[in-house]
């Protein structure tokens, strides 16, 4: 083979490479686009269920929080009333 060849090859796998690492990051990039979606979604129906600003911390593992503030104890009651309906 000849050098110029061997170099072409070498420019096309490392283009494949490059490639195929821009798709799976646009890939990645693309999930945490829905994941964050959904949780938005998730978050404002949360908010709407308890009257309240429920806040959500999650890391890139899925891993997180939720929390819901509440104004005082009477607050606190209402919101642990609405859980007790749950059960």
């Amino acid at each position: 083979m000849s050098p110029v060849a061997i170099t072409l090859l070498v420019i096309v796998i490392v283009l494949a490479i490059i490639i195929a690492v821009l798709y799976f990051l646009g890939k990645k990039a693309q999930k945490k686009v829905m994941m964050r979606q959904e949780y938005n979604v998730l978050k404002s129906h949360l908010s709407d269920f308890f009257n309240a600003k429920v806040q959500f911390t999650c890391d890139e593992k899925g891993k997180g929080k939720i929390s819901i503030p509440f104004k005082n104890e009477e607050d606190l009651e209402r919101i642990i009333g609405l859980f007790d309906k749950l059960k």
